[in-house]
């Protein structure tokens, strides 16, 4: 069986993996709970739904 991990360490050099990008987000109130957990956003200007381009169904 062949081996799948090197018999011998890699050196990796250290560098980042990932940075997060996160806007300013000012509060501007909330949405009712019903309407929160139907978006999955209680906050009104992170709400952003999801359209398909060239929606055939």
């Amino acid at each position: 069986m062949p081996h799948l991990m090197p018999l011998e360490p890699v050196c990796v050099p250290p560098l980042p993996l990932a940075h997060a990008y996160i806007p300013n987000q000012p509060y501007v109130g909330i949405v009712p709970v019903e309407e929160g957990f139907k978006r999955g956003s209680m906050f009104p200007n992170l709400y952003q739904p999801y359209h398909k381009k060239n929606k055939i169904c």
